[in-house]
């Protein structure tokens, strides 16, 4: 095995500029800004690196970069490349920085400064140009703003009131020759100063008619700045439409430096408007056979609200008692007179209120049977009879409770409440009539007939009062002869 080397010994190529060179520097400037491009470079193998040697005016080495201040004067400038198999190639040239014709001049440094409370700028002092040379060569002398401060006037701008922002400052100087000299420089002043917005007090409006909101109005909150009227942001503003409930408003200003302040209020939005209700008119109607009420249907109630309905509750008094929710229809009510209530309830509390009546109509009367006729035979010594067991042998209503009531005539005259049954009746023949009335007024009647018959008493004769005698042996005796005697029997 062997090896094999293979060396580059050929140097790159390196055209530099045509000639020397004169750089012009600004007027007032010690230096002048130079870029380093020659004319050509090439290399077999490629170039890796470059240097820039300065002698003269301006003494430095360039590894890499193209680019240089030069000083003011003349500049002996060496360029040297460089490939990878560390072979070069140079050339030199000269570079001549000329001042500009016209008086040097150095603005202040920029200056940064924040605005005095409550004002939008400031006077400042201290903004002096610095002109060099003979002044005996100076013509004219004058200085221009720019930016957040705009104008200009002769001699130094110091004692000029800057606006906030930024204001770029121009010293322009003229010699005797014509020539013109300008430097700049900037003045930066901050707004730190909050805007201040003060927001009305706290609101409670209703909502508007027949509707869940309300268009809500409030004056403007006061807003001051020191450099005018800042940006206003806010999520509401006076006639928006705001629902029930409480709102907050925010107001949020902001200043052209990006300074803030808010505030806020809230809006109460009361529901103060009761459900609106259309109860049925009172309504009439007549009870089935054998059954003392009715269902009744299509009794519900017309709601309008705003809001929405929490609750329908309803309540029946009267003839029939009863409770419940939503709709009263289907209820069965009892014959008789029965007042409907409706009670409904919003979403917010609100409550409203309805009658109206039910009449139910019992027309059919109740069924009363009186017992049979009774005859009691009584001596001719008793007056009256009280007879028990005389009471009505059945009664029926479909609605009840019946008021039973009688009269009698013939013998015995009297009236009164209930049954007969107990009551003294005369001799002779009575007439009893009952009388069975329903709730309704509805009534049936029956008759019977109680008579006391009278019966002469029979006339007997006892015999005397006798004493007798047991025999001997005996302990009793067989009496005959002792019966009475009927003198007269009808």
């Amino acid at each position: 095995s062997f090896d094999l080397t293979i060396s580059d010994q050929e140097n790159p190529f390196l055209s530099c500029f045509a000639g020397d060179t004169t750089v012009m520097a600004d007027p007032g400037a010690i230096n002048a800004p130079v870029f380093f491009v020659p004319d050509s470079t090439s290399d077999n193998c490629g170039v890796i690196d470059t240097t820039i040697i300065l002698q003269g005016a301006t003494s430095d080495t360039l590894s890499g970069a193209l680019d240089a201040n030069l000083n003011l004067g003349t500049t002996i400038v060496t360029f040297i490349i460089s490939d990878a198999s560390g072979n070069t190639s140079s050339c030199t040239f000269n570079v001549f920085v000329d001042e500009a014709p016209g008086l040097p001049l150095m603005c202040p440094d920029d200056t940064t400064l924040v605005a005095p409370i409550g004002l939008c700028g400031d006077t400042i002092f201290g903004l002096d140009v610095t002109i060099f040379g003979d002044s005996a060569s100076l013509d004219t002398f004058y200085h221009t703003l720019s930016g957040a401060t705009t104008g200009g006037g002769d001699g130094h701008v110091s004692g000029t009131f800057f606006n906030v922002g930024s204001t770029s400052v121009t010293y322009i100087v003229i010699d005797v020759l014509g020539n013109e000299t300008s430097c700049s420089f900037q003045v930066v002043v901050l707004d730190e100063e909050d805007p201040v917005v003060d927001c009305p007090d706290d609101l409670t409006v209703g909502t508007e008619d027949d509707v869940c909101f309300a268009i809500a109005s409030w004056a403007d909150p006061a807003i001051s700045d020191n450099c005018g009227m800042p940006m206003v942001n806010a999520n509401f503003l006076p006639g928006d439409t705001l629902p029930v409930g409480t709102s907050v408003v925010t107001y949020v200003v902001s200043d052209g430096s990006g300074n803030i302040d808010q505030c806020s209020f809230t809006v109460t939005v009361n529901d103060d408007q009761a459900p609106t209700l259309t109860c049925p008119s009172a309504d009439t109607v007549y009870s089935a056979f054998d059954v003392c009420g009715d269902t009744i249907q299509n009794i519900g109630i017309l709601v309008d609200e705003n809001c929405g309905v929490a609750s329908i509750e309803y309540t029946l008094s009267g003839a029939t008692s009863a409770m419940g929710n939503d709709d009263a229809s289907g209820t069965f009510f009892t014959a008789g007179v029965t007042t409907v209530s409706y009670l409904v309830t919003d979403v917010n509390g609100n409550v409203n209120d309805c009658q109206f009546d039910i009449s139910v109509l019992d027309t059919f009367p109740p069924m009363v049977e009186c017992p049979p006729d009774v005859t009691v035979q009584v001596v001719d010594t008793v007056t009256s009879v009280s007879i028990n067991k005389l009471e009505p042998i059945s009664i029926t209503d479909a609605c009840g409770p019946i008021d039973l009531t009688f009269v009698t005539t013939g013998a015995t005259d009297t009236s009164g409440m209930g049954s007969v049954s107990g009551l003294p009746f005369n001799a002779g023949t009575t007439v009893v009539t009952y009388v069975a009335t329903d709730p309704s007024g509805n009534g049936d009647s029956c008759m019977f007939e109680v008579v006391i018959d009278v019966v002469e008493q029979p006339v007997i004769e006892c015999p005397a009062d006798m004493t007798l005698y047991a025999g001997d042996d005996s302990c009793g005796l067989t009496v005959n002869g002792i019966g009475v005697v009927v003198t007269s029997d009808p």
